[in-house]
């Protein structure tokens, strides 16, 4: 089949992104060179099975006797025997390689997920990330193994199929010649379509996948306003879009098949009337016959499949341009070699921040100098840059302008594992794992002593509520620990920053959800244990501040005050009157209650 064969041996531009796929192929180079082998001993076998028919037939008209019938029927049941078990074979290899490239590109996958920037989950849907991870990597898979294995197939049986069918009749063999170059252009000029409709239906697909994640996510905000019916439309009309589109690829692959087979019942009846006034006039016998017709009923096959093999590869080949957008995405943070001291030394000099040319600036000109065992506070109003200046010192973003050291050393020339490993991050939306209270709070550190474990429960205040759950540590706290409180959620965050005995400890507003009492508690608690290391916290609130060492005040991306709680008092600025404001609203609810 010439287009199969340029599928495999010039892709071009018609699977140009699943030829990348052949890196994960090389890893099992070896099952798939026996794959393909015993893909060329089943149809050997096989071939010869039409051949030995036609003799035994001729041999039949000429009278054959009963022992060299019985020679017949034992060498076809042998040779039907040995091509099915290397059939079997061929199956078995091809498509348990075609497994696992799977594995390895879902590993890959989920490994350049955990490498990615934050701006690249800001820019892609969840539930589009999703439909790659699942649908896409499947598409790939079947185009890797079934596809693979069926165009080889194909290919070889084809090959073999014409130099037996020439050497029993060119005549009749020009027939399917003629046929395989209409076959050809039919399969070329459908399986553009068939790309194209891939495409879009995946991205529709990825789109409904994420409707779905974000109606989960917001089912109590569309719940409480009462919006299900406008969601349900909006629901609708993407899933009549994806209908449109699976409908339209499914006529077209739907189409296929029968042009195929007519073009096939064409090409037999013309042998027939070929065949049939051959044998009549003597210059074809009927054994050659017979086995010429078995010859093309086996290319009936690898014929219709050619439209079930094109799909698959024209979906691969989709999907594996919707993956790469992933595995070759390019937003994502570089790393040093340097280890990380773990000393605590942080330096901010001269930082500037913005998330694009056009927007403005959030950070402009930070410096900073903390020296180890410092506690900062971060004050400030809302999108004046505290989060911001808090993801930059983790590395969670990248300065515009600018640098940020941590004992001495700029963080792009650190190791990422070694500079995670030394800082610990409480960020505003407390996250939990679909898992037990403990492994939340372990978070993979199984090693870490029992001791270490009820000491982070002790100082984040979380150990006194473990009394009221059902099973304790134990307890399964639902997706994203929706069985527990806000309180309860930030303070199990908490812990589990304790647990990774970090040398900067960063907490961003996670005690928004906690009353005052025990908010001073848990500060006291983490002063104590972060003695000698550095700690940042920003709030709101600024009775979390007031035993910092340092408290800035940032305006407009600028540090605007700087000093102690006593001092920034004293200066009756921005932080005093922020001060007196929160002071008074703390004695009217105090009334109020």
């Amino acid at each position: 089949m010439p287009y199969l064969a340029r599928l495999v041996s010039q892709p071009g531009e018609s699977i140009k992104h699943l030829r990348n796929i052949l890196p994960f192929l090389r890893t099992y180079r070896k099952q798939i060179l026996l794959g393909t082998l015993l893909v060329l001993l089943t149809n050997v076998l096989g071939v010869f099975v039409p051949r030995v028919l036609g003799l035994a037939i001729d041999d039949l008209r000429r009278g054959l006797e009963d022992h060299s019938l019985g020679w017949y029927i034992t060498v076809l049941l042998g040779l039907s025997v040995l091509s099915g078990v290397a059939r079997f074979g061929m199956r078995r290899i091809l498509i348990g390689s075609s497994r696992q490239v799977e594995r390895d590109l879902r590993a890959l996958f989920f490994k350049r997920l955990l490498e990615l920037s934050p701006r690249f989950f800001v820019r892609n849907r969840t539930g589009d990330i999703m439909s790659r991870a699942t649908t896409d990597i499947e598409n790939v898979r079947m185009a890797a193994g079934p596809g693979l294995m069926y165009t080889l197939d194909t290919l070889v049986l084809t090959s073999f199929a014409l130099v037996m069918m020439l050497g029993i009749s060119v005549k009749l063999s020009l027939v399917v010649l003629v046929m395989l170059p209409v076959v050809s252009s039919l399969v070329y000029m459908i399986s553009k379509r068939i790309h194209r409709l891939s495409m879009q239906s995946q991205e529709k697909y990825g789109r409904i996948s994420s409707m779905v994640q974000e109606t989960a996510s917001g089912i109590r905000v569309i719940q409480a306003y009462s919006r299900e019916e406008f969601m349900a439309g909006r629901f609708d009309r993407e899933l009549e879009d994806y209908r449109r589109l699976q409908m339209s690829l499914i006529t077209t692959d739907a189409s296929f098949r029968p042009m195929l087979t007519g073009l096939f019942s064409v090409a037999q009846a013309l042998l027939l009337w070929l065949g049939g006034k051959a044998i009549v006039a003597g210059t074809l016998s009927l054994g050659d016959y017979v086995a010429f017709s078995t010859y093309t009923a086996m290319l009936a096959w690898p014929t219709i499949a050619i439209g079930w093999v094109t799909n698959l590869m024209q979906r691969g080949d989709a999907g594996m341009k919707r993956l790469e957008g992933i595995i070759r995405e390019p937003d994502r943070l570089g790393e040093g070699v340097v280890k990380a001291p773990g000393k605590g030394h942080i330096q901010v000099r001269k930082l500037s921040f913005r998330y694009s040319e056009d927007s403005p600036w959030i950070l402009r000109e930070l410096d900073l100098d903390l020296a180890a065992g410092t506690i900062l506070g971060i004050v400030g109003p809302t999108g004046s840059g505290k989060s911001t200046l808090l993801r930059l010192i983790c590395r969670e973003l990248e300065p515009v302008e600018g640098t940020v050291e941590l004992d001495g050393t700029p963080l792009a020339a650190l190791s990422l594992d070694s500079l995670r490993n030394a800082m610990a991050v409480v960020p505003q939306d407390a996250f939990l794992f679909s898992e037990t209270l403990r492994n939340n709070v372990r978070f993979g550190r199984e090693h870490a002593s029992e001791a270490l474990f009820d000491q982070s429960g002790r100082i984040s205040h979380i150990q006194q509520d473990i009394a009221q759950l059902a099973d304790g540590w134990e307890s399964a706290i639902g997706e994203r620990g929706i069985t527990l409180s806000g309180g309860q959620k930030q303070r199990s965050t908490i812990a589990r920053a304790v647990m990774m005995e970090p040398a900067v400890l960063v907490l961003d507003d996670c005690l928004s959800a906690v009353d005052n009492h025990t908010e001073q508690q848990i500060i006291a608690g983490l002063r104590e244990y972060m003695k000698g290391r550095t700690t940042l916290i920003a709030s709101h609130r600024l009775s979390a501040l007031a035993e910092a060492d340092r408290i800035i005040v940032l305006d407009a991306g600028r540090i605007s005050e700087s000093g102690t709680h006593e001092e920034l008092l004293a200066l009756g600025g921005v932080y005093a009157d922020l001060y007196q404001r929160q002071q008074l609203e703390d004695e009217l609810s105090g009334e109020a209650a």
